[in-house]
């Protein structure tokens, strides 16, 4: 678990520099992508099959309702101040992740 965590981490923040340097809609939707695959393993629900909407009612999450809806305008409407609303995303996994592994440790 701590080992797809790390590897979910290294991954990402490549993604998030090359976005940094040069915006591109594929590479935020790339991110978007990852995020949303390492949250399925970790929480066994289908975020790959979700749209946005539908991600925020399984989730009930109003913090996340501006990030996804910031980077869905960085994909598809060109958006480029989407850096902050990926970087919330790490945070939210990171959080989720904690709290996985307590569930884990503690039984």
């Amino acid at each position: 678990m701590k080992k797809n965590h790390a590897h979910f981490l290294n991954t990402y923040n490549g993604m998030l520099t090359r976005i940094k340097a040069t915006f591109s809609p594929p590479a935020t939707e790339s991110a978007l992508v990852t995020w949303k695959r390492y949250m399925e393993q970790l929480e066994a629900r289908p975020y790959t099959k979700l749209t946005t909407r539908e991600t925020l009612r399984l989730l009930k999450e109003p913090a996340l309702t501006e990030d996804l809806g910031r980077i869905d305008r960085a994909i598809y409407g060109h958006d480029t101040s989407v850096l902050d609303s990926l970087e919330h995303l790490k945070g939210y996994a990171d959080r989720k992740f904690h709290q996985r592994l307590r569930e884990v440790q503690h039984g």
